[in-house]
């Protein structure tokens, strides 16, 4: 990949200052490591990306590590991967590890890796005319979360979540600029009731939220001291399965998302520069006026099919108001297990006039679960 192609690509994403909102001067959020927002896993990725209260899986680690306590299986790895622009390069990309383990029958731990390269660009200088290579350059950016899932009564769970975060992107001045490193915290619950019938049929009803990101602000080499929100999240879910017959199972759910940074214009509101308030006020400053709240509440709606647990079809959408942004997408997906393995699929196609990275973008996850 040539170097002009990925510096643009990342100081867009990182630093363009706009990476939710459609106005510099009005509902623009700040924020870095975008990286963290991406849906990683196939599973999700078939349901309008969401997984805050949808049944439990390898990959609930992103979404609600409280889920893993309802799991039938003891123990599980898995692994995910999604390409990025890839209508534009082959080598940006978004890879995911998942691990979890049943400590006792009320506990669970679980930990994960999200990994996400830039790919590779050469790096060039121009003097008298002359072109010198300077070298190539790998821009990443990781998380590394550990989580701890407790039952809190027959129909309840609780999970916390620790997370180290390093964006390594070599933007800086210096000639060798350290990666910039944060740190975040999840809190999360999950409720899952039991089978009742309902008419002819059993249903099933789950409920979630999830407080995800909490951690200071991050700063960049060569950037002064400016210092960026990392994405602050506020989700909440529900869902109902629906059996049908003794095998098959219909699925219906839904989840709200909202970001705990502020805009421009809620700092304003309070008289106050973005870059001077820490994450802890930016949280209270996101709820402030002038902004209509429910603009700024991004949604996702899906379904799923699952015939005898061996064979499963999903579709979703996702959307929010054109204050945040353009995000407006469909998406399908298919599971299939055989025992212990699980292999899913899924596929994006935007529902507006605006390109997002990940049109037309095909993710695959894979899952071993055990006793």
């Amino acid at each position: 990949m040539k170097a002009n192609r990925s510096l643009f690509l990342i100081l867009i994403w990182i630093l363009g200052g706009n990476l939710y909102g459609q106005n510099e001067n009005d509902s623009r959020i700040d924020i870095a490591i975008p990286f963290l927002t991406i849906t990683s896993d196939a599973v999700a990725g078939g349901l309008g990306e969401q997984g805050i209260a949808t049944p439990v899986d390898m990959f609930s680690q992103q979404w609600n590590p409280a889920k893993y306590n309802y799991s039938e299986f003891s123990y599980g790895v898995g692994s995910s991967y999604t390409p990025y622009l890839s209508q534009l390069v082959k080598d940006i990309f978004l890879g995911n590890i998942n691990v979890f383990g049943r400590i006792n029958d009320r506990s669970i731990w679980a930990a994960s890796l999200r990994y996400f390269s830039w790919g590779k660009f050469e790096k060039t200088d121009l003097i008298q005319n002359t072109i010198l290579e300077l070298g190539t350059e790998h821009p990443n950016e990781l998380a590394v979360d550990f989580s701890y899932a407790l039952e809190m009564g027959q129909d309840f769970s609780l999970s916390v979540t620790g997370r180290f975060i390093s964006s390594d992107l070599k933007i800086g001045s210096d000639a060798n600029p350290n990666a910039a490193i944060s740190f975040g915290a999840d809190v999360s619950g999950f409720h899952q009731g039991e089978w009742k019938r309902w008419g002819q049929n059993l249903v099933l009803w789950r409920y979630g939220f999830r407080i995800s990101n909490l951690g200071p602000k991050i700063k960049y080499d060569g950037r002064k001291s400016r210092s960026y929100f990392i994405p602050t999240n506020l989700g909440l879910g529900g869902g109902m399965d629906l059996r049908l017959e003794t095998e098959n199972t219909l699925g219906f759910y839904a989840e709200l998302n909202k970001l705990l940074v502020p805009t421009s214009n809620q700092c304003n509101y309070k008289n106050q520069n973005c870059q001077n308030i820490g994450f802890l006020e930016g949280i209270t400053t996101s709820f402030s006026k002038p902004e209509n709240q429910f603009k700024l509440i991004s949604y996702a709606i899906g379904t799923a099919f699952s015939f005898k647990n061996q064979f499963t079809l999903r579709a979703g959408y996702f959307g929010e108001s054109q204050i945040k942004g353009p995000r407006r997408y469909f998406t399908v997906g298919t599971g299939i297990q055989r025992k212990n393995l699980r292999v899913d699929l899924s596929y994006l196609f935007v529902a507006s006039s605006v390109p997002t990275p990940l049109d037309n973008t095909l993710r695959i996850s894979a899952s071993w679960l055990w006793d």
